[in-house]
């Protein structure tokens, strides 16, 4: 596990020489041992801001008006669902799209073809969650767990600048806040992506805290990007050696994502009781 997030430039790799593309591999590389890594974006800043408005205004209105926008059967996917959880909205293209571009990085970076990704997302589900963190009045000099550690169930998620810090990665010495530079976009791995890899890449573990004293609300748009549903991740030749033996058999990316959502108890019809 490594200790540092780094900050790459995507149109380096788009645009540049070969020396500047094996840079920005290289870094990736590196950077992804966290699970994560910073990297440019086309995103209007204006459109953040708007959206954030919306999410406040949302938020705000009563318990029994948000309900209605509970969605039935998506074990919690989608919809409105509840206090401390999301509401998901449609996939916004251009979160996509820059998305689809970083994994051809992550493909050279794994010693695939730079298009490898390109077919499993032509399909593929790409969920953006509006994500409400409530203000912790009762005891704001202590700090709060808003999040605690997990790691995505997907292939990789992007992050655009949120509305406030809390974001904490987990590396090799401790956690470490997670706040990408002005005008870049955090991008983090998922267990999908492990799988694929045969652990090259791991899981970026993750979870969000308010800071003693932090007052007020956070609200977070994030974007996860799955494979399609009938995609087999086995992981790729060039991952396993006789080094790093074979560590995971081949299950298809639904099957996977309904293991993780029984595990994690979203199941709606298989919920355990404690």
């Amino acid at each position: 596990m490594a200790d540092e997030i780094l900050d790459v430039d995507l149109l380096s790799f788009e645009q540049g020489d070969a020396p500047a593309r094996r840079a920005v591999v290289d870094g990736v590389r590196r950077s992804l041992q966290t699970g994560f890594v910073y990297t440019s974006h086309d995103l209007s800043e204006d459109l953040l801001d708007q959206a954030y408005d919306m999410l406040a205004e949302f938020f705000s209105r009563p318990t029994d008006e948000k309900l209605k926008y509970v969605a039935p059967g998506s074990h919690g996917q989608t919809g409105y669902t509840g206090l401390l959880v999301e509401t998901a909205a449609s996939s916004d293209d251009r979160i996509a799209d820059l998305q689809r571009r970083f994994l051809r990085i992550i493909a050279v970076a794994v010693g695939c073809h730079e298009n490898f990704f390109d077919a499993m997302l032509r399909h593929g589900p790409h969920l953006t969650r509006a994500i409400h963190y409530p203000a912790m009045d009762l005891a704001p000099d202590q700090g709060h767990v808003w999040a605690g550690s997990h790691g995505d169930i997907n292939l990789i998620t992007a992050l655009p600048r949120a509305s406030a810090p809390g974001l904490q990665v987990e590396t090799a010495s401790g956690w470490v806040d997670a706040v990408a530079p002005e005008g870049q976009v955090i991008i983090n791995t998922g267990m999908m992506l492990e799988q694929l890899t045969n652990g090259e890449i791991p899981t970026g573990i993750h979870r969000v805290v308010a800071a003693p004293g932090q007052g007020g609300e956070r609200y977070s748009v994030v974007q996860f990007c799955h494979p399609t549903p009938w995609t087999v991740l086995s992981p790729v030749p060039s991952c396993v050696s006789p080094e790093r033996p074979q560590r995971y058999g081949a299950i298809p990316a639904g099957d996977r994502l309904d293991e993780v959502l029984w595990e994690i108890n979203l199941v709606e019809d298989g919920r355990r009781v404690n």
